[in-house]
């Protein structure tokens, strides 16, 4: 439908913008411009991104799976750098990123995500 239309959309910019990434020469901010980008999509679109991790459409999974490749292959290259800790990946970070723009739904000021998620950004440091 229009939604899935909509969120693969949303999805491909993120891939494509993951991929840029990729050629960072510092990992450890590549990886977190990424947490950034996928995040402020996540809070623009909230309604757009509840549920994605159910989402069926074929055409939204397949995107979906990519975005989660390049958030992986970022991870590792932050890992190698000893920019992040060990034991992560996307879902890891996509959970956590997800929980704190949950959370900050019910804040009191509008830019509370913001905060919520350096607060992720400074846990996923070694």
């Amino acid at each position: 439908g229009l939604r899935a239309a909509v969120l693969r959309m949303r999805l491909e910019e993120i891939l494509a913008r993951a991929n840029e990434l990729l050629d960072e020469p510092d990992a450890g901010a590549a990886l977190e411009e990424f947490v950034w980008i996928a995040a402020a999509s996540c809070r623009r679109d909230r309604f757009l991104f509840e549920g994605v991790e159910k989402c069926v459409f074929e055409e939204v999974a397949t995107v979906k799976q990519a975005v989660h490749e390049v958030g992986d292959r970022l991870i590792r290259r932050a890992r190698r750098a000893g920019a992040i800790r060990r034991g992560i990946d996307s879902r890891d970070v996509g959970a956590l990123v997800g929980a704190a723009i949950q959370a900050a739904q019910h804040a009191e000021r509008d830019e509370e995500w913001r905060r919520y998620v350096q607060v992720v950004l400074d846990g996923l440091r070694r």
